[in-house]
């Protein structure tokens, strides 16, 4: 080949990739992700399908290259709109009706010019729905508006910021921010809203609502957002995250049919199984992500349910986080395990406690019933364990602690770093939190007490802050009735232009 044809050549090559770069690159399929799952069972009649792909695609380019396919054995050729993700790189498809019960559905990426099936899924939708319950913590009516009644115990020069706590107990349903002086400097009633109440990632207020949502208010007093599951899903009130990118992250129960004669002897045919689903959305409340327990966990991996029962609540989802490498970690209470979820496969990097552990405890017995899983960051955890059969590691009676762990991924050992048991052993069977705060001290929210000292507790809630030295440095305690889901520190409060009135009266 001569000078002139390789000149000639190079410059068709350099065309070729600024053309590439600018247009065809975004129209690279290299899909990393789809929900559903292939061959996946379960989903609900309004599922929407997620193609997402590992670099950033370009909508109109995708669509004149591709073409899909949505059909059905019941009612064939689904209609559907088309959208894009904020990061360009998930593609949405909505089906205008839902789908069928029972119905087994094919989605297919098809190339236009060479009509190439690149794609092909296929997931079959529940044979019958259920109303997924909205949580399940006993709801509360509010039936006036008072303050919490509470004492403060110990105030030794705590972490000198607010403490935002929710009360659920009639006739008192509210959330509050107190100073570190005892004053409560916010209180309001809210029904039917406000658990879980904190500042979130974005650096706004976020509460649940019990009717399955969740709220998002700033500074100035004003709810911004609400924010609400996709594909028929009904948000669970234990845990969200409000993202500095303008994501939102989602927990929800999942209620469904399911034969459990086919898994024992003795089981149901027509049992209720409960599954825990994940979502994310973006800022414009996009569905890009969902994990389903269905297509990971299985409903034996629970070692304290009866299996002949009608309803097993086997996983009973309670927290989620995001982990130093961008991955979700989830808390399952029924299963006494920590899960790290891939965040782009949905796969599952690691199981934690319970009886499909990976891990070999060095220096500490197995966590039960935990509550509040928190990541430290570089593999270390911080975790509420509220201790439900810690009798049977221990051989004293059932405790509660807050427990900090660091796991070495590639020993596939845990070990404990750190630890918190009260003098006088308390035992809180459910809910609770913990949190490091920032100056290294530990707030810990007890839960709903059952026993202080091996006796039978009678008061409320009771939150405690520990320095480093393990020395409680603020603690309150609420009457009797008056609980608390979880417990927060934060360096934040209203814009003080909103807050306080003229009128003394």
């Amino acid at each position: 080949m001569n000078t002139r044809n390789i000149i000639r050549l190079n410059f068709i090559i350099v065309l070729f990739l600024i053309t590439f770069r600018g247009v065809a690159n975004t129209n690279v399929l290299d899909i990393v992700y789809t929900s559903p799952k292939n061959n996946s069972i379960l989903h609900l009649p309004q599922t929407q399908i997620l193609i997402k792909n590992k670099t950033p695609l370009n909508l109109d380019s995708f669509i004149n290259k591709f073409k899909i396919n949505l059909l059905g054995n019941q009612l064939h050729n689904y209609e559907y709109d088309l959208r894009i993700s904020n990061d360009q790189k998930t593609i949405i498809i909505d089906p205008k009706k839902e789908f069928e019960l029972g119905e087994q559905v094919i989605f297919q990426i098809q190339e236009n010019r060479e009509e190439r099936i690149v794609l092909n899924l296929e997931f079959t939708i529940t044979p019958k729905t259920s109303v997924s319950p909205k949580n399940q913590i006993n709801p509360i009516i509010a039936k006036a508006s008072r303050f919490p009644n509470y004492s403060i115990t110990i105030n030794n020069n705590p972490w000198n910021t607010n403490l935002f706590f929710h009360i659920s107990s009639p006739p008192n349903s509210s959330v509050n921010i107190l100073d570190t002086n005892g004053q409560l400097s916010f209180s309001k009633n809210m029904s039917a809203k406000g658990m879980d109440w904190k500042v979130n990632l974005d650096n706004n207020l976020t509460y649940s609502d019990r009717n399955g949502g969740w709220f998002v208010m700033n500074n100035y007093h004003n709810e911004i957002d609400s924010i609400y599951c996709k594909n028929g899903y009904v948000a669970d009130m234990h845990d969200f995250m409000a993202l500095p990118n303008g994501n939102y992250v989602l927990i929800a129960y999942d209620l469904q049919p399911y034969a459990m004669d086919t898994v024992v002897t003795g089981g149901d045919p027509n049992a209720e199984v409960e599954g825990l689903i994940i979502q994310e959305l973006d800022s414009n409340q996009n569905l890009i992500y969902q994990w389903r327990s269905w297509d990971y966990f299985h409903i034996t991996d629970n070692v304290h349910l009866s299996l002949t029962s009608n309803f097993l609540p086997f996983i009973h989802g309670n927290a989620i986080d995001i982990d130093f490498d961008g991955h979700f970690l989830i808390s399952s209470k029924g299963l006494d395990e920590i899960t790290k979820i891939d965040r782009n496969s949905g796969d599952i990097i690691w199981r934690w406690g319970g009886s499909k552990n990976e891990y070999t405890f060095i220096n500490d017995y197995p966590f039960s019933g935990q509550h509040c899983i928190r990541s430290l960051g570089s593999n270390r955890y911080i975790l509420y364990d509220n201790g439900n059969y810690s009798n049977q590691y221990t051989g004293t009676p059932k405790r509660s602690r807050g427990v900090e762990y660091i796991l070495d991924t590639i020993m596939m050992t845990v070990e404990k770093t750190w630890e918190f048991v009260r003098p006088d052993t308390v035992f809180a069977a459910s809910t609770g939190s913990i949190q490091r705060l920032p100056n290294s001290n530990t707030l810990i929210n007890w839960g709903n007490i059952k026993r202080i000292n091996n006796f039978t507790y009678s008061g409320g809630a009771i939150i405690t802050e520990i320095d480093t030295n393990n020395q409680i440095v603020f603690e309150i305690e609420f009457a009797n009735g008056e609980n608390a889901y979880r417990a927060h520190k934060f360096d934040w409060f209203f814009d003080s232009s909103i807050v306080g009135c003229a009128n003394n009266t």
